[in-house]
């Protein structure tokens, strides 16, 4: 069992050493639901209440409460090759 953070979003994050970023949140009757923000090198299966994740083993897990700039990082405009031509 994990304790989640809470804050006044029910929404929480996992992040896994594989590179998987994992957005979970509770429903009405707080069943547990997952959504994949980002793939990392494992392969994820989203199933009733949680999340699996096959790979050759996970070596750490870091929960933390929600942030949008995590979940959907902003993309940066491309940079001139030549700024002064």
């Amino acid at each position: 069992m994990i304790a989640v953070p809470y804050e006044n979003d029910d929404r929480f994050m996992i992040g896994l050493s594989d590179g998987t970023l994992l957005i979970g949140s509770f429903d009405e009757d707080l069943r547990c639901q997952f959504d994949v923000a980002r793939y990392g090198a494992g392969l994820v299966r989203i199933e009733k209440g949680g999340a699996v994740i096959e790979w050759r083993g996970i070596e750490w897990a870091a929960v933390s409460a929600y942030d949008p700039n995590v979940a959907k990082p902003t993309v940066p405009l491309p940079m001139p090759l030549f700024p002064d031509l």
